[in-house]
């Protein structure tokens, strides 16, 4: 059991009353308890597999760190496939911008497909496209990262 970050080490966890799903690992001003835990880049854990095909990320914000951790990964398989989340709410809240997220997943050579789960496809946006759209939403949405 370890959080994922962009380096190895130690964290604080931030522990959410409502739910197990929203514990953070950054302070979001709500005066939420925190406990120290074990952290890790995913280049580190993975780092003797030679092929990952998909990752699924929902860090409540956190993701531009799980990303800068996994650089080795997303550069070595051409073919991985990402489901994240994008919520620019807790983006800002842990110190983001979520247009600039967005546009370092197409500078790692993502295609980005927004999850319309009302239509039940997948609709392919640009990072700007995407942000003049849903960058100012307070809820999240799915997306999903491959390349052509």
């Amino acid at each position: 059991n370890k959080a994922v970050s962009n380096k190895t080490g130690e964290v604080q966890l931030f522990l959410s009353e409502e739910s197990s799903g929203g514990h953070r690992i950054y302070d979001s001003g709500e005066g939420w308890k925190s406990i120290s835990v074990s952290c890790v880049a995913l280049d580190e854990f993975f780092n003797n597999t030679s092929r990952i095909d998909l990752i699924k990320i929902d860090a409540e914000g956190s993701e531009p760190l799980i990303f800068s951790g996994m650089e080795k990964i997303i550069k070595e398989n051409l073919d991985l496939v990402i489901i994240t989340e994008f919520w620019p709410y807790a983006l800002k809240k842990a110190g983001f911008d979520s247009h600039d997220f967005l546009v370092s997943l197409e500078d790692s050579g993502f295609v980005i497909y927004l999850v319309d789960e009302n239509e039940k496809k997948l609709k392919i946006h640009s990072s700007k496209d995407l942000f003049s759209k849903y960058g100012e939403k307070k809820s999240s949405l799915n997306l999903l990262l491959k390349r052509r």
